[in-house]
């Protein structure tokens, strides 16, 4: 309500759990005029490891994790999913940062390929 207060009209979310129900957010969101841009990408589960070059950014196994392109794939895939019902879902950011999180481990853009495969993949789930 303070958001509306202030005329607030989008809100930027991080680390969205797709497994878990958002309507009454959206539905809250939404009777206040105010706008969701959500992200594809987690922070535990279905996240785009910036420290590591492309393609094995997308394609390694990660011990306790597994395969990172399938898990951050179903991940994006189950956001979309979820959130395209909803007329304030404004858009989907497929990376945030990453290239700031690899210039740390001296990959910098070189898991760019990367995103674009996730980008590929999530508008190839859309036009499915």
């Amino acid at each position: 309500m303070a958001m509306a207060a202030m005329r607030v009209n989008t809100v930027r979310l991080y680390a969205v759990d797709p497994r878990r129900s958002h309507a009454k957010f959206m539905a809250y969101a939404e009777s206040l005029g105010i706008y969701v841009v959500l992200p594809l990408t987690g922070t535990t589960w279905g996240y785009l490891d910036a420290g590591r070059a492309a393609p094995s950014c997308y394609t390694a196994t990660v011990p306790g994790y597994g395969h990172l392109g399938a898990n951050l794939l179903w991940h994006a895939t189950a956001v979309v999913a979820q959130f395209s019902g909803y007329p304030n879902a404004l858009a989907f950011v497929a990376a945030n940062e990453l290239v700031l999180h690899g210039e740390a481990t001296n990959t910098g853009f070189g898991c760019v390929p990367c995103l674009k495969a996730l980008v590929r993949d999530v508008h190839a789930f859309q036009s499915g």
